[in-house]
């Protein structure tokens, strides 16, 4: 997978997660975080979307695949 840009938004940090979840079989809760621990300046709601997406991704990911193929 190609290095992700880590400039401190949203979907970087959730990409940075989802990455570090498939790649090294981290687990999401700590690893998401740990991330957001060290974005300090995203507002709440900046947090909550990190949130969902990486959740939602997770979530969803069976079905994300199956599209993908």
């Amino acid at each position: 997978m190609a290095a992700i840009d880590t400039s401190a938004d949203a979907r970087s940090i959730a990409a940075i997660v989802l990455q570090r979840v498939w790649q090294d079989a981290a687990y999401a809760t700590p690893t998401l975080d740990a991330e957001l621990s060290r974005a300090a300046q995203l507002d709440s709601r900046e947090r909550a979307l990190c949130t969902q997406l990486t959740y939602g991704v997770l979530r969803c990911e069976t079905a994300l695949m199956q599209l993908l193929r």
